[in-house]
């Protein structure tokens, strides 16, 4: 399949998701999502258990800052790393805040790093259909894009209109174009595994999150949320692998 089909799919896909989203209508954030099966405190920390399984995230972000010194790559890839990279600290940071107090003000400071991760690791994929120099644009206008989506919940909150529907949509779309891109694009570094691992893990973590309370009950130990967090941070790992393909080809 030609690079130029498969652009035009993407596009496809991109409105089809669009007009869905708009025959759905606005999305509220749902109060229930703040209610978590583990709230024990340990240590004067509340919540402990959801806000610790965050810190590996910050270790994955300190390792791609360490890979951005000791290697040589081109401005581009420098700055989508770092984005990235930057991303995975800064997800330790805003999911433990949110943890400690979860509410609609401090989830913002959750969503936000995460939309950088999905922007820098969904332009990742599309590097291998785009060239540099216009794949550093729709970088550019996918990371705006990915922070707008998180205000503009905040904002249509404080205006009595709260909808979710941008946010979705950054977080999702990617997730369904992405395999899409796999499958009809040969990569270019023979990496694809490290992407696919890292969807994996993804979804096994949005399965932790859908079964919070039964997972807990069942373990006792740990909740499905606090799973949650661990197959995102081996998500965000893969992430990283695929990352360093792309710096040192020939990694693995």
């Amino acid at each position: 399949m030609s690079d130029r089909l498969i652009k035009n799919i993407i596009y496809i896909f991109g409105l089809g998701a669009v007009i869905i989203l708009g025959i759905i209508g606005a999305i509220p954030q749902d109060l229930s999502y703040h209610s978590f099966a583990d709230e024990r405190e340990m240590l004067g920390i509340p919540n402990f258990m959801n806000v610790v399984t965050n810190i590996p995230f910050a270790f994955v972000g300190l390792f791609g800052f360490l890979l951005l010194l000791k290697s040589r790559f081109d401005r581009s890839l420098k700055l989508i790393n770092s984005y990235m990279y930057l991303g995975f600290l800064l997800l330790a940071l805003g999911s433990s805040y949110y943890h400690l107090n979860p509410c609609n003000s401090t989830l913002v400071w959750d969503r936000i790093p995460m939309t950088m991760v999905f922007a820098s690791f969904f332009i990742l994929v599309i590097m291998e259909l785009y060239e540099a120099k216009k794949t550093m644009s729709i970088f550019i206008g996918t990371a705006l894009a990915g922070v707008g989506s998180v205000l503009f919940w905040v904002v249509s909150s404080k205006l009595g209109a709260e909808d979710l529907r941008a946010y979705a949509f950054m977080q999702f779309f990617p997730m369904l174009v992405i395999p899409f891109i796999l499958l009809t694009k040969k990569s270019r570094t023979g990496n694809a595994n490290f992407v696919w691992m890292a969807m994996g893990c993804y979804v096994f973590a949005k399965l932790g999150e859908r079964f919070d309370q039964e997972i807990f009950d069942m373990l006792k130990i740990i909740s499905g949320h606090s799973l949650k967090h661990l197959m995102a941070c081996l998500s965000v790992f893969y992430i990283y692998k695929f990352s360093v393909s792309k710096v040192l080809p020939n990694h693995n």
